[in-house]
């Protein structure tokens, strides 16, 4: 399938936003790539992304997003769990992210793309894998009126320029990029003055860890990526209708509320939808796929390094000319905000 939406403009309007990752040199885009001044293409456009990586490492999720392209969006389930994700992790409103050109890194399918071009952000998204694809297939309207650029590119070698981004937003990344603390580092490097960082990152603790994941990922990891999802959605279809009946039994305060909470770190499968069905907040269909795409996402990524929130907090303080504004435990696991000085 075609993800080419026609109608865009020759020169996307945030391409003045690309440059070399390590002379800062504009790049310019053309109809088959990105070019350097020198005339050599840095990035082939394949239907209207440009392609600085081609690398299928993490093609895991390539997959796992071009496949359920939809599922996450709160335009798609009618909730506004993305929308709540963002906000909360923020600690920004929507209207803070109006008319604020933002840099979104491992986009994935788009599920908070669709927020920020909806709160009236102009966004340039990107992503290591081919989930980028499924984001711009989503959101050919934002790109047409120049408002969304999308890119497969690496985080540690970002194609864009420095300090130019008023926010810059990494949700569900840095613990899958095999060096978190440099990811991060990267990152600040697009950050304007004045602006903002936002990132989050799996957390070590109680509450946020699945033994079930690490115990069985050296296993996981062996399978390929359509035998895993198989196992996957057989074990899914399995369980999912125990765990509804369980966890519909402790829903409540006291003991069975701890029986719930040992219920989800036990479950070898993501049973956050299924929490979300039992609060009439997804149809039983939609929880069914969102947590088929929660556990293959559980199982297939090369790396997965949780943080202790001490030291994530400490990383955030790190950051040259950063004043973190937010540091936070969430259902993620360690969510933050840094501010860079006005200089």
């Amino acid at each position: 399938m075609s993800h080419q939406p026609g109608n865009l403009p020759d020169v996307p309007e945030l391409s003045v936003l690309l440059a070399d990752p390590r002379t800062q040199e504009p790049l310019q885009w053309r109809g088959d790539g990105v070019y350097d001044r020198s005339g050599r293409r840095r990035a082939p456009i394949a239907d209207g992304v440009a392609e600085f990586v081609s690398d299928p490492t993490q093609d895991h999720f390539g997959l796992q997003w071009n496949r359920f392209a939809r599922t996450q969006f709160d335009s798609h389930t009618g909730t506004t769990v993305s929308r709540d994700r963002l906000t909360h992790q923020s600690g920004l409103r929507l209207a803070d992210f109006a008319g604020r050109t933002v840099l979104e890194v491992g986009c994935g399918a788009g599920r908070f793309t669709e927020v920020l071009l909806g709160a009236g952000a102009s966004v340039v998204s990107l992503d290591f894998s081919s989930a980028v694809h499924a984001n711009r297939s989503a959101h050919a309207l934002a790109e047409r009126e120049g408002r969304a650029l999308f890119a497969r590119a690496d985080v540690f070698e970002l194609p864009v320029r420095r300090r130019a981004f008023d926010i810059v937003l990494c949700y569900g990344v840095l613990q899958h990029t095999g060096a978190p603390r440099r990811a991060l580092r990267c990152l600040w490097e697009a950050v304007a003055p004045g602006g903002l960082l936002l990132v989050d990152r799996y957390r070590i603790g109680l509450r946020n860890t699945v033994p079930a994941k690490y115990a069985l990922r050296p296993l996981t990891r062996r399978l390929g990526s359509e035998r895993l999802l198989t196992a996957v959605r057989a074990s899914v279809d399995t369980l999912l209708p125990h765990e509804l009946s369980l966890l519909g039994h402790l829903q409540g305060g006291g003991v069975r509320g701890l029986a719930r909470l040992a219920v989800n770190r036990a479950a070898p499968n993501s049973v956050y939808p299924v929490n979300l069905h039992l609060a009439g907040r997804l149809d039983y269909e939609t929880a069914r796929i969102w947590s088929t795409l929660d556990t293959f996402d559980m199982y297939g990524p090369r790396y997965d390094s949780p943080q202790r929130f001490r030291s994530f907090r400490r990383d955030l303080h790190a950051l040259e000319d950063g004043d973190v504004v937010r540091c936070i435990i969430c259902g993620q696991g360690n969510a933050g905000a840094v501010r860079r000085a006005h200089r």
